[in-house]
C-alpha cells in the first residue's frame, strides 16, 4: 500500500486517536484533496531535528509513521481545511 506522508514538527499521531489539523498550506491542500478523493488514509510522520533547512524540499523524518483516515473534514472558501 502507498500513502501519502503527512510530515509535522511536533505532533504526533497515536493509534485509535483522532487529531483534529488545520490544512493551509498550498502542497497539503492539494494532498488533503487527494486524500479525500480516494481511500482518505495518509500517514502521519515525525519530522526529525534540523528539518527546518530542508522543510521545502525534502526534509528528513523518522523511520516509524502512524497510519490515520481523515473520518471528517471541512473545506474552508480559501480553499484551506479542517480535518
Amino acid at each position: 500500500m502507498i500513502v501519502p506522508i503527512f510530515p509535522l514538527p511536533n505532533v504526533v499521531l497515536f493509534p485509535k486517536t483522532l487529531l483534529p489539523l488545520h490544512i493551509f498550506e498550498d502542497r497539503y491542500r492539494t494532498m488533503t484533496r487527494e486524500v479525500i478523493a480516494g481511500d482518505r488514509r495518509l500517514a502521519m510522520v515525525l519530522l526529525r531535528e534540523g528539518w527546518e533547512s530542508n522543510y521545502y524540499e525534502t526534509p528528513a523524518v523518522h523511520d516509524i509513521a502512524c497510519l490515520g483516515n481523515i473520518e471528517s473534514y471541512e473545506e474552508l472558501e480559501d480553499g484551506k481545511y479542517n480535518i
